[in-house]
């Protein structure tokens, strides 16, 4: 590597005689002032680890890492998603208005969105076999047995666009339609993982999740941890357990 690669890159990182390392490693890795309601949410780290790392660490055979949007997300609905669906999402996700770091809105024109929400004839596999839910659940209730998303990022690890697709015609009604909607959007904005370890049916990484006009507590506390700051690195599980540490 030139001198001039490497002084074009200085705010980015800086070659040791051993490695590449960041020089802001520090900056971005000190969560010591982080506030979160310890009485709602007492594991909220465990479960942010599960939904983003998949118990992952460093030297895993397969590592998850940090996924942030990098860009405000501006969201287009498909004319075939009914108008008191759209109204409904745009309600719901009024509630992270006031996260840091993270911007979400809705626009009516697709030439300025980078955030698709689209009907597809798709079919998408049966996920739900894998795991033992409750009679009570239907598979309609699962989502990715009928929708996914599929995200567009960086070399680092940061998202710049995504496209939601679902498959109408396998869902019921449009509780499901609603359901998925919510809970697609959710996880598209850090790459979320359903966390199998949760009962509560209101909680967007749940494996079932039931239709609220409220924003759980954990699940507003997982975006504000994962988007308390942006990492200009890439952010594994080991990362994270240092970060904790000086916590």
């Amino acid at each position: 590597m030139d001198s001039k690669n490497i002084e074009s890159e200085a705010l980015l990182y800086t070659i040791s005689s051993r490695d590449t390392f960041y020089r802001e490693e520090l900056k971005y890795l000190d969560l010591s002032d982080f506030q979160y309601d310890k009485e709602k949410t007492p594991k909220l780290f465990s479960h942010y680890k599960k939904s983003v790392f998949y118990r992952t660490k460093k030297h895993s055979k397969k590592v998850y890492r940090i996924f942030q949007w990098k860009v405000p997300v501006v969201i287009y609905f498909d004319k075939e998603i009914p108008n008191k669906i759209k109204k409904e999402v745009k309600s719901f996700y009024s509630q992270v208005n006031d996260i840091d770091n993270l911007s979400v809105t809705f626009t009516n024109n697709i030439d300025k969105a980078n955030y698709r929400v689209q009907i597809t004839d798709e079919i998408f596999s049966t996920n739900s076999k894998t795991y033992k839910l409750s009679e009570k659940f239907t598979v309609n209730n699962y989502f990715f047995d009928y929708c996914n998303y599929f995200l567009i990022n960086d070399n680092r690890n940061g998202i710049i666009g995504c496209s939601l697709k679902i498959n109408r015609e396998q869902l019921n009604n449009n509780d499901h339609l609603l359901a998925n909607i919510k809970q697609g959007i959710f996880l598209s904005l850090g790459r979320f993982f359903l966390n199998a370890s949760l009962m509560d049916e209101s909680i967007l990484t749940n494996l079932i999740y039931e239709n609220e006009k409220i924003i759980s507590d954990l699940d507003l506390s997982i975006l504000k941890l994962h988007y308390y700051q942006l990492y200009n690195r890439r952010i594994d599980g080991t990362d994270f357990e240092t970060l904790l540490q000086k916590n």
